[in-house]
């Protein structure tokens, strides 16, 4: 498919306890990564960076093996969306009702301010849409909060060492991404429970976008006895029912993903115990949020709002790093096919001037001799012109004139079976037609879209939510096209 804006190359990069952990998205299709993992002993706790210069050379060493692996070039930078595990994170979601742009824009950061854990200016957050409830009139958001400071060191420590992040997010996000890439279309809600070296983050799932999540602290030694992890995490799921349950209307997902940096039998005997109350837990062993941080590439940077920490300079040299890529990739595009052309326009003057003489002798000649012909066929191409353009025109009559005999009628019974009342019906050329109408809720139209699919005479129903307008509490004016066809 031809892209406008060129694909970036954005690996995923995940800092934790013990490692540094490098994806890159090789194969859309094939679902295929590279991945290289560094250990970093003790090098990332509680969200902050312990020894600054150890982890600047394992960066430097990492860098160096990045460029040699995927062939990047020397002094390039690479592009990194940083995954950061949950312990400094902070998650509140909040609904408002549907409003114009720059009044939601407003609420949206008054909301973010109100819901922030500490001073607001200390903090870097960001938000994105989870839900949008046209009967309710309300949309759900999701707001994010990180400590400014942590952020800042982190992207400085990154460009000094041959990085430019693009994106800063937690696990939980990560996580959710990478399941809805490698099991698209299977699990809608669902609870996600990852295990690292610091405790357990949990994120709580629903139509495929993380709804809450939040980090729970080991207790003194829970990680080291299978029993006593076994034990935790039943305890933080118990924990995390019951505050679902108490705060959120939503009901509580049933089904359970375990995933993190424990071993894999542990992980396995872990869904086992907890399988004895929810029969649909699965642990997933190679799910990695550096996978789910690295698929941030086939989103792009303007093509779709998702949560990004990055700090607001940060966030300035990573687009002007994007317009660089865009212009410099269109400049060579825009070169080569100016060359191509200058060669094209040598060539062709080079044969047309080798022609051009004994052309236009040729042409003489030919003229003096069938003058008359000419004038003829000039006089039948005018007639010609007029002739088609009248039966142009009756066609158009026709189309409008003579539609198929069932056509109102069925949709007539159509609209008064849904409660949609016809305003206006287009033919907009043969057998498509542009249908407005009037209904007293979205749940009616979509029904009558619905509706119509499965009256075999219609086909190619095209219905589009900026096509919906809410007049009123119980009025919706909404247009639609569809084919016809007489069966």
């Amino acid at each position: 498919m031809f892209r406008i804006i060129p694909k970036q190359k954005i690996g995923g990069l995940e800092i934790s306890q013990n490692s540094l952990t490098f994806a890159y998205l090789l194969d859309e299709k094939r679902k295929k990564f590279f991945k290289l993992k560094i250990a970093c002993p003790q090098c990332f706790i509680n969200g902050e960076i312990q020894n600054e210069k150890e982890i600047k050379e394992v960066l430097k060493k990492l860098n160096s093996h990045i460029k040699e692996k995927l062939k990047f070039k020397k002094k390039e930078l690479v592009k990194v969306a940083l995954t950061l595990p949950g312990t400094n994170f902070f998650s509140q979601p909040f609904n408002l009702p549907i409003i114009g742009k720059e009044e939601l824009k407003e609420a949206i950061l008054l909301n973010l301010k109100l819901n922030a854990p500490q001073d607001f200016e200390k903090l870097c957050s960001d938000w994105q849409i989870q839900r949008v409830d046209f009967p309710s009139n309300k949309i759900t958001f999701l707001g994010v909060f990180f400590p400014k400071e942590s952020i800042e060191k982190l992207e400085l420590i990154l460009r000094e060492t041959g990085f430019l992040p693009v994106a800063i997010e937690s696990f939980s996000l990560s996580l959710c991404r990478a399941i809805n890439f490698f099991l698209p279309l299977k699990f809608s809600d669902l609870n996600l429970f990852y295990l690292t070296e610091e405790g357990i983050e949990v994120a709580i799932i629903i139509e495929r976008k993380v709804h809450y999540f939040f980090f729970q602290e080991w207790i003194k030694n829970s990680f080291e006895k299978k029993e006593d992890l076994i034990e935790f995490v039943k305890t933080t799921l118990f924990h995390t029912k019951t505050f679902w349950e108490s705060h959120f209307k939503i009901k509580f997902p049933e089904i359970i993903f375990l995933a993190g940096k424990v071993n894999s039998k542990v992980l396995e005997a872990v869904a086992k115990e907890i399988k004895k109350e929810f029969p649909q837990t699965f642990s997933l062993s190679l799910l990695e949020p550096s996978y789910g941080a690295a698929l941030r590439k086939s989103l792009g940077i303007y093509q779709q709002k998702e949560i990004n920490l990055l700090s607001s300079g940060s966030l300035r040299l990573a687009e002007k790093e994007f317009k660089k890529t865009f212009f410099s990739f269109w400049q060579k595009i825009l070169f080569s096919a100016l060359v191509i052309g200058i060669g094209a326009l040598f060539l062709m003057r080079f044969f047309l001037n080798l022609t051009l003489n004994s052309f236009e002798k040729n042409l003489k000649t030919l003229q003096r001799k069938n003058a008359p012909q000419i004038e003829l066929s000039k006089k039948l191409q005018s007639e010609a012109r007029e002739f088609n353009q009248m039966v142009d025109y009756l066609i158009q009559v026709q189309n409008q004139a003579f539609l198929p005999v069932n056509f109102f009628e069925k949709i007539k019974k159509i609209s008064q079976q849904n409660e949609v009342k016809i305003l206006e019906i287009i033919p907009l050329k043969e057998k498509i037609f542009r249908f407005k109408g009037e209904a007293p809720s979205t749940k009616k139209i979509l029904h009558f879209a619905e509706t119509l699919r499965k009256e075999k005479e219609f086909s190619n129903i095209n219905l589009s939510l900026k096509d919906i307008q809410q007049m009123s509490e119980d009025k919706f004016i909404f247009q639609l096209t569809f084919s016809y066809q007489e069966k």
